[in-house]
């Protein structure tokens, strides 16, 4: 009878019947199912935490920006790689396997998840907000305009020509953040060239939403209102999907869905954050 011993050399054992080596190799089973449901029990409630966690991304309650999902990616890789990895299906059963599935899936494949979690979550929240993008400005918003305001990434760009409806989308999209929940006015700064555009834009969001943004200002007050403050990269939005990850660090958690992202955030000069003067 030889036992093969995968990177070992093989263990070869002469003069065993075939009843002895039969019975040998189906106790050895019985022990690696043992081994393997032992294993998979110690980090039940590590595997339940995580799999509720992902299948809750095929409905989501809140935008499932990249810096949300990057801790949820980090755990269920290291799970992957420390258990789910290793089991034999056969020793822990189809039911199983079925189980774990989802999390070994978005463990190899976050980009696919994130995408069918990010097309969930924005139909259904056009749908909810509907008659919000209909009546917050003078003209219903257009599609582009609608999915600008509802995209929650911790940093996102929109490229727009002249008479396009920037300030109709800033509008909208502090309405929305307020109206909805998701931040509160005091987390809202809001910044235009001139300074009656800022104080438009402010009695805007006020008008629709009931709420004041009192932080919106021109160039020439921001200059003079926000150059004294001074900030930490480490610190930065603490209530923000950025958390409190560095620019690096937030980059990084960016390109494990989307791949590489050089303009996605400021390239810092370097990574050794210290406080610092914000020069305008």
């Amino acid at each position: 009878m030889t036992i093969r011993a995968g990177e070992s050399d093989d263990v070869t054992l002469k003069g065993v019947s075939h009843k002895d080596g039969h019975e040998f190799s189906e106790r050895i089973k019985e022990a690696w199912t043992r081994f393997n449901l032992a294993a998979l029990e110690k980090e039940a409630a590590r595997l339940d935490q995580i799999l509720a966690e992902v299948m809750s991304l095929a409905a989501p309650s809140r935008y499932p920006a990249a810096c949300h999902i990057a801790p949820l990616l980090e755990q269920a890789r290291a799970l992957d790689t420390s258990l789910l990895s290793k089991l034999n299906a056969e020793a822990i059963g189809r039911e199983t396997v079925a189980r774990i599935a989802p999390v070994r899936k978005f463990a190899c494949d976050p980009r696919t998840t994130r995408a069918n979690s990010i097309a969930v979550f924005v139909t259904a929240e056009l749908d909810r907000w509907k008659d919000f993008f209909d009546t917050i400005e003078s003209k219903p918003l257009t599609p582009e305009q609608r999915l600008s305001v509802v995209v929650d990434e911790d940093a996102t760009l929109v490229l727009a020509g002249a008479g396009s409806g920037k300030t109709s989308v800033i509008t909208a999209k502090a309405a929305y953040l307020v109206k909805a929940g998701i931040r509160q006015p005091e987390e809202i700064l809001l910044l235009a060239f001139a300074k009656n555009a800022a104080a438009e834009m402010s009695e805007r969001v006020e008008a629709r939403s009931g709420v004041p943004i009192d932080h919106a200002y021109g160039c020439g007050d921001a200059r003079r209102t926000l150059a004294p403050w001074r900030y930490d990269y480490n610190n930065v939005r603490p209530h923000s999907s950025l958390g409190n990850q560095t620019p690096a660090e937030a980059r990084q958690a960016l390109e494990q869905f989307d791949g590489s992202a050089p303009d996605a955030l400021a390239t810092p000069e370097t990574d050794n954050y210290q406080t610092q003067g914000l020069s305008l």
